[in-house]
């Protein structure tokens, strides 16, 4: 797998979008799968990454100006940016019961305006990090809700 500069899903300007049960792979400096001003979109059951011998360049699954997006019971794993990223005004979402593991940053990662979003009963292990909310260039981050997870090996 070489950078092709492509995604493999990209969900952009759409609503009530859903990506059930993908098996999801592609390398470039984006992401994997994207939900980019959408709202009431769905990423589920999807196993998003590469592979210890081949990780995949970028993101696994990124968010931005996504409102009201779901996202739960996905395996996100062996990416080199942030596994899952809640980014610029991402709001109003839900992450529950997915798995990010051997990520080489974060396992997901809240920032840049991402407010009132709600993070729960996920499993966040083996990456560099954990679970981190970063307000830096923008801001604030606020307003979200980090319950029940699991965070070990990081």
């Amino acid at each position: 797998m070489g950078s092709r500069g492509y995604q493999a899903i990209s969900i952009v300007g759409g609503s009530h979008n859903v990506v059930r049960g993908v098996r999801a792979l592609a390398n470039n400096t984006d992401a994997v799968i994207t939900i980019k001003s959408s709202q009431f979109s769905e990423v589920s059951n999807c196993d998003i990454g590469g592979t210890a011998e081949n990780t995949i360049i970028g993101r696994c699954l990124w968010t931005l100006n996504a409102t009201r997006a779901l996202i739960h019971d996905n395996k996100i794993h062996n990416c080199t940016i942030h596994a899952l990223d809640l980014d610029v005004n991402t709001t109003k979402s839900a992450v529950w019961n997915n798995v990010c593991e051997d990520n080489t940053q974060e396992g997901i990662y809240i920032e840049k305006n991402a407010t009132d979003n709600y993070i729960f009963n996920n499993t966040v292990y083996r990456n560099k990090y954990g679970i981190s909310v970063y307000s830096n260039q923008t801001g604030p981050v606020s307003g979200n809700y980090i319950v029940r997870n699991t965070v070990a090996s990081n």
